[in-house]
């Protein structure tokens, strides 16, 4: 799974990155800012979880997760343990949600906890009908500037190498499946 290192300065870390992902990251965050009025939220405490869970599950109907089948919204299993989670992680104070809005809209999301100075990202989509403005990649360098600045360790982005991690963590570690 690849994994960033977050404890250092958000500026030293983004200058490691090459000079090409820069300028890509800089002409999206252009593009996504001419589009609109945005905002970011991050969200931890209960109250707040519940109206965060609820545009998420909006988020995931209107994302390419729901042709797919992927959805959790299509999985109502799934949808109650991420529910119940969310209750339990939100009311002991390791549930850390992050949501995108752009003019009051929420159109991306992550779902996920902190453990140990590790935020654990659970789960993320965007709005397939904002693909365009790259709504994903914003909200990435928006939460990891912010992890950088929160006194974290690492952010784990669990799951496969897939090339939108990659293209932010260095480092990877092998996990084991049961």
């Amino acid at each position: 799974s690849p994994y960033i290192s977050v404890d250092g300065s958000w500026d030293d870390y983004l200058s490691s990155l090459t000079k090409s992902f820069r300028k890509k990251l800089k002409r999206a965050t252009k593009k996504f800012e001419e589009a609109g009025s945005s905002s970011h939220q991050e969200i931890v405490n209960w109250p707040e979880a519940q109206v965060f869970f609820e545009h998420m599950i909006n988020i995931e109907k209107r994302s390419w997760k729901e042709s797919n089948g992927s959805s959790i919204s299509q999985h109502k299993k799934q949808e109650a343990f991420y529910r119940e989670f969310l209750k339990i992680a939100s009311q002991n104070g390791s549930f850390r949600g992050q949501l995108l809005k752009l003019n009051d809209e929420p159109i991306a999301y992550t779902y996920g906890a902190v453990f140990n100075g590790t935020y654990i990202d659970f789960k993320g989509t965007f709005v397939e009908s904002y693909r365009h403005l790259s709504p994903g990649f914003i909200l990435d360098k928006i939460k990891f500037e912010r992890m950088f600045n929160q006194g974290l360790k690492y952010y784990d982005f669990m799951g496969n190498c897939d090339d939108y991690k990659m293209r932010w963590a260095k480092e990877t570690y092998e996990r084991s499946t049961y």
